[in-house]
């Protein structure tokens, strides 16, 4: 039977999230981005070239302020309604209208709107605005920025852009698209909605099933682009590792979440490695710190620290400075990690090799004794770092921090407790935890501004609240010439680093393991900033 069989590392898909007007993580965006067809997309393994998708083609006018889309003929939804310029224009302005504080239509947003907001956050935002920022003209589709954008095609290749079917969303119960409704939907949360249970798109492949267990999918016949090789998808949901691998290595799957030291060599198995990456792993040193039984006594008295404790420059490099990342990292199985001194992967737009900090204990001792005016040298401190689990082989880089620490001053003591499985669990709460960030779309200033931007994802885990660093921010979003903007991005680092406003872990190439009779999976489609990295309509199977 023609069929990919994919085995999925989770319980079940309840948490999967079916309308791309909500969904923001890369498990719904696998559904997504092969149920659904953007604007625009990503071009092979290309981090910056731009393809149509389902606009042909695309000019910029109005002194640079407006994208003009010419759209495809003869497209038709899953649902047999033809694709027009009014299902692209609806489908934007309901991202816009919508824009649920947990969906990726923040970005959309900034770029039309000017803010990030919704209208309930923001009072200046109307449907007027919201019209003349998305419009059909004929069958072209204009969109008007408030101010350039260089980010905004890369934005629209991102699955949260997809177009829906109009018709069918308004049938199941979704926004009208008229004025008279817009405000009621603001800040809508979409989990549950018609689309959510009944999607329809334009894309390769349209839905059988969303089971709680299993999802089905079947390639559709009147896709634009032709018919995919492979006629079903299905994706199991199987949070045994154990059995994963079981399946994986009997064939049963052809794709999954297992362990490449265990199924590289094996009959049947091949693994692609060495794939480029769009994320960077770090740790925040928060300089703001909410209430919390972190902080033990939350006085600079040996027995705890204050909420402001990594506020001082000198703690930040101190603690920088006692964390040997080299060492930790050729310690562990795969030693073959790359040290970065930025927050931007390798091969990503604007990704300049920056040195990174370097570890050395003296510098380490200078910086803490100089650190509040020589109390913490002098008093000690105490708190605790909130993991998932306490383990310490869990955790060898906060392990080799604490040692390191408490070797150069015994007074200075961190301790391991087991964080709350909370889902809402809120990381401004720890002195020190994970940060980490998975590209949504190819410009640099969507990883920059998460972690430096004031009030941004990461930033705020950090209690990061730089002018400096909000104006190079800007700049970074202003300049229109690649060179200019990579030196803006030079000078965040530069500054960061003098800072110590994170501590940078080390990046893992990718790596991808599947059945042998899957052909394409290969360099030239594997394109990290697609949610699944590989769409199922490149892909075929041979006879096993």
């Amino acid at each position: 039977m023609n069929t990919l069989a994919i085995g999925w590392g989770s319980d079940d898909f309840s948490f999967m999230m079916y309308d791309p007007a909500r969904a923001y993580d890369v498990d719904s965006g696998t559904v997504i981005e092969n149920v659904y067809d953007t604007l625009v997309g990503y071009k092979g393994n290309s981090m910056t070239d731009i393809e149509g998708r389902l606009a042909e083609s695309w000019t910029l006018e109005n002194n640079d302020q407006s994208y003009r889309f010419k759209l495809r003929t003869g497209v038709k939804f899953h649902s047999g309604n033809p694709f027009t310029c009014a299902d692209a224009e609806y489908s934007l302005r309901r991202n816009l209208v919508t824009n649920h504080p947990l969906s990726s239509n923040w970005f959309l947003s900034e770029s039309l709107l000017g803010t990030a907001a919704n209208a309930n956050a923001d009072s200046t935002i109307n449907f007027a605005r919201i019209a003349v920022a998305v419009k059909c003209d004929g069958n072209d589709l204009v969109l008007t920025m408030t101010k350039y954008d260089p980010a905004l095609l890369a934005k629209l290749a991102y699955s949260g852009q997809s177009v829906v079917d109009s018709k069918h969303a308004i049938a199941v119960g979704e926004w009208d698209g008229t004025e008279a409704t817009w405000k009621k939907w603001v800040g809508a949360e979409l989990l549950k909605g018609g689309l959510a249970a009944k999607p329809s798109g334009t894309g390769p492949y349209k839905v059988v099933s969303l089971g709680d267990k299993e999802l089905k999918f079947t390639a559709f016949d009147g896709h634009w682009a032709g018919k995919p090789s492979i006629q079903n998808v299905v994706m199991r949901a199987e949070p045994d590792a154990d059995k994963r691998l079981k399946d994986f290595l009997a064939g049963r799957t052809d794709l999954g979440a297992v362990p490449r030291s265990k199924v590289k060599g094996q009959p049947g198995v091949a693994v692609l490695e060495d794939l480029p990456i769009t994320n960077t792993d770090a740790l925040y040193l928060n300089q703001n710190i909410k209430p919390s039984p972190y902080l033990g006594s939350g006085q600079l008295d040996g027995q705890g620290i204050p909420a402001d404790f990594f506020k001082d420059v000198n703690v930040r490099r101190g603690f920088v400075a006692a964390l040997d990342v080299a060492g930790v990292m050729a310690s562990l199985p795969n030693p073959n990690g790359k040290i970065e001194g930025f927050v931007l992967p390798e091969g990503f737009p604007s990704y300049e090799r920056i040195e990174p900090p370097k570890f050395d204990m003296a510098a380490a001792e200078k910086a803490l004794r100089a650190a509040w005016s020589g109390q913490v040298w002098e008093k000690g401190f105490k708190f605790d770092i909130p993991v998932y689990d306490t383990d310490p082989q869990q955790n060898p880089y906060l392990v080799n921090l604490k040692d390191n620490l408490a070797k150069m001053n015994p007074k200075f003591v961190i301790n391991f407790v087991k964080r709350s499985d909370n889902p809402n669990f809120e990381e401004a709460l720890a002195p020190i935890g994970p940060a980490s960030w998975y590209a949504d779309y190819a410009d640099a200033d969507n990883i920059v501004y998460s972690y430096f931007a004031p009030g941004a994802y990461n930033a705020v885990r950090a209690g990061i609240n730089s002018p400096q660093l909000e104006n190079y921010i800007r700049d970074g979003r202003s300049a229109l010439i690649p060179a200019l903007r990579g030196d803006v991005y030079r000078k965040t680092a530069e500054l960061a680093n003098d800072q110590a406003l994170y501590i940078i872990l080390p990046s893992y190439p990718a790596a991808r393991s599947y059945r042998d009779v899957v052909q394409g999976l290969t360099r030239e489609n594997y394109n990290p900033l697609r949610n699944f990295a590989i769409l199922w309509k490149d892909l075929s199977k041979s006879k096993s």
